[in-house]
């Protein structure tokens, strides 16, 4: 096969989408004969990804059974318009001769298919070699039955079975041939067959909720018990990536803890600042709903930038308070003071932040499209944070001091 990248115009310059010109693309194309078609944005997938964003593997040891539901799935995703360039691992090969065993007459016989199998593979392929001694050299030789015999299904089926009782049947006595189409390649999965079946998203939709359609026409159609199913693709590897960036989360935190416990020489502050960052994510959580992007790998690295950002504004403002009291102030006075002094730098300090954020999250730009979820998330995050900031962390931190307050006075006593 061959690829051919194609590279877009500025952003400015056109006036559709990276997915529009994708899904215009695979409609133009989708009617070339003997073609597997993928068309994917390189920016999102890189140019050298031949994966797709949807891969929906069907498991079974029961290969009929595989076989035919398969093929009535993969009909159902085709009529799904949130995706295209379909393809399928269940695809034609070559002619083959199956032998199928009559477990009736071969239980009347007491034949097992073990010695069915050994009599027609040395039919075919002959006896292990052995090793023939002369007094000159040492010959391999090879025992088998002649070409007529070998390449003849007529022939084969004449081949002799012996019975227990010494008597001479024939193969074609409990079995029969029956000529079909074997698969070209066969996938196997912990030694269980499977069959993949894959596709990319159109429009930019989401994968998790056309994952949840597929799964709900697979219940509709009714699953065999033999049959499982899971999904994979260019979907999984990001999920995989996804569970690298959360460490990378874990270990951001851990550093803001531990610089914030050395700056306050405290390790209940630190708590208090860092309660800024899950309000920040559920900003983000708004601002996916919002604008109906999903959650994916750019923006859990905006979650990542947000974890550095959105903790200033409740270090500026604790480190105010803090201040204030050690001049000699009330805790409660020190608390609205420190918020009517702090309330316009913190503002504009994540103002600017968010504007410069802003061209990223409108789409302008060459491959902007593939930060805009990064971006997205940064400005939601903030300004959720920001706002919620001036609220919540100083009342948690009125709260935990109050609570220190009245353990000191517990232990004096």
């Amino acid at each position: 096969g061959f690829s051919i990248n194609v590279k877009l115009d500025l952003r400015k310059d056109r006036d559709r989408s990276v997915f529009e010109i994708t899904d215009i693309i695979r409609e133009k194309l989708k009617g070339i004969p003997d073609v597997d078609l993928n068309v994917a944005d390189g920016y999102a997938k890189g140019p050298d990804s031949s994966g797709r964003d949807i891969q929906l593997d069907l498991i079974s040891d029961n290969a009929g059974q595989l076989d035919k539901f398969s093929e009535l799935v993969f009909a159902e995703m085709k009529n799904m318009p949130e995706i295209g360039d379909f393809k399928t691992s269940l695809t034609g090969g070559n002619p083959e001769a199956r032998i199928v065993v009559d477990r009736e007459k071969a239980r009347y016989y007491g034949i097992r298919p073990a010695d069915i199998n050994k009599v027609i593979f040395y039919q075919v392929l002959g006896s292990n070699p052995i090793d023939l001694k002369t007094d000159l050299e040492e010959i391999e030789v090879n025992v088998m039955m002649p070409d007529e015999y070998r390449k003849s299904l007529s022939k084969l089926m004449t081949s002799k079975l012996k019975l227990d009782s010494g008597d001479i049947i024939q193969l074609s006595d409990v079995a029969s041939i029956k000529i079909a189409e074997g698969p070209a390649e066969q996938e196997k999965l912990n030694r269980v067959r499977k069959i993949t079946l894959s596709a990319n998203l159109k429009g930019g939709n989401n994968s998790k909720i056309v994952e949840k359609l597929i799964a709900e026409k697979i219940d509709k159609l009714g699953m065999p018990n033999t049959v499982t199913y899971r999904f994979g693709g260019d979907n999984k590897r990001r999920i995989e990536m996804m569970g690298q960036l959360k460490n990378s989360m874990l270990i951001a935190i851990f550093l803001i803890f531990v610089i914030l416990a050395s700056q306050f020489e405290s390790l209940i502050l630190p708590f208090i600042i860092m309660g800024s960052v899950p309000l920040s994510i559920m900003g983000v959580y708004a601002g996916l709903v919002i604008t109906g992007k999903e959650f994916n790998v750019m923006v859990m690295v905006g979650i990542i930038m947000l974890a550095g950002i959105v903790v200033n504004n409740a270090l500026v403002l604790i480190d105010y308070i803090k201040l204030l009291i050690a001049r000699g102030s009330e805790r409660r006075e020190a608390i609205l003071e420190a918020g009517r002094t702090r309330l316009r730098p913190i503002f504009m300090t994540s103002l600017t932040t968010m504007l410069g954020m802003m061209p990223l999250a409108l789409g302008i730009g060459q491959g902007s499209e593939t930060y805009q979820s990064m971006a997205i998330a940064v400005i939601f995050g903030l300004m959720v944070s920001t706002l919620l900031t001036l609220i919540v962390i100083p009342v948690l931190y009125e709260l935990v001091e109050n609570g220190m307050d009245k353990i000191r006075v517990k232990f004096k006593k």
